[in-house]
């Protein structure tokens, strides 16, 4: 289970959820293509997928964290839990689908967005699509809109995007991918990208060349509860599947 990374366990940022703006009439807004930021959705498309994934992950749970005073987000963090187990191998990512209603309130609202954006990002990292990026610009705004202290959000966001931007670069154009079908007719395979521990987009200076990435990502993977495998496949699952090895064993590649 994943615990609230320490720059949001503040009394600030947990302020009571009724100190946020929403308006019930705009929320749609953050599912469709109607916010708009494109000097954010130019960077996202320089990053590679896990990088991209990684994003929406910090993003989602940092909207989460914001709830966690006054409701029970237990079952919504396990699902972000299943996107940091899909940067390790994306083999284990389970491709669910929210079936609740949009609701009357702004959590409801804020749960239907998230997890059918999720729907989309997931299948696009899932088969290899060549445009990652749509719907990350909406999850990254959503968690700015939230955020007591957008300059501490914005502060966060740029320095994550800094170096991502230079140890996870995109392997491709994603502008030519438009121009060239050809060329790009075969999935984009994410396998040999670097994996990203959630520590990258939650401790302050946190060092991706000096850390200990494989030591990280094996006490993760070792912490996974398999018995609530709701957002991801069980191990006899994946081994039907054909994965080779132990399912739910750190192997570095």
């Amino acid at each position: 289970m994943l615990t609230i990374p320490k720059i949001l366990d503040t009394p600030e940022f947990l302020k009571k959820e009724g100190s946020i703006k929403w308006d019930v009439e705009k929320y749609p807004d953050y599912f469709t293509y109607n916010i708009k930021n494109e000097k954010l959705l130019d960077a996202i498309c320089l990053l590679n997928h896990k990088a991209t994934l990684g994003i929406v992950a910090a993003c989602s749970e940092w909207v989460f964290w914001r709830f966690s005073k006054e409701r029970r987000v237990d079952n919504a963090i396990n699902s972000i839990e299943a996107l940091w187990l899909a940067i390790v191998d994306k083999r284990y990512l389970l491709n669910w689908k929210y079936t609740s209603s949009k609701g009357e309130t702004m959590y409801a609202n804020i749960l239907w967005i998230i997890f059918n954006n999720h729907l989309f990002i997931r299948d696009n990292y899932k088969k290899g699509d060549y445009q990652m990026q749509f719907r990350v610009v909406n999850m990254i705004m959503l968690a700015r809109h939230i955020t007591p202290n957008q300059k501490m959000f914005d502060t966060w966001l740029n320095d994550c995007l800094k170096r991502s931007l230079k140890l996870f670069p995109a392997q491709y154009d994603r502008w030519e991918v438009r121009d060239d079908k050809k060329k790009y007719s075969q999935p984009y395979d994410s396998t040999s990208e670097p994996p990203i521990p959630r520590e990258f987009y939650f401790e302050p200076g946190f060092d991706y060349q000096t850390a200990d990435i494989h030591a990280l990502l094996k006490k993760f993977v070792d912490e996974i509860d398999i018995s609530i495998a709701t957002f991801f496949f069980t191990p006899e699952k994946m081994l039907e599947q054909g994965f080779e090895g132990t399912p739910y064993k750190y192997e570095p590649k």
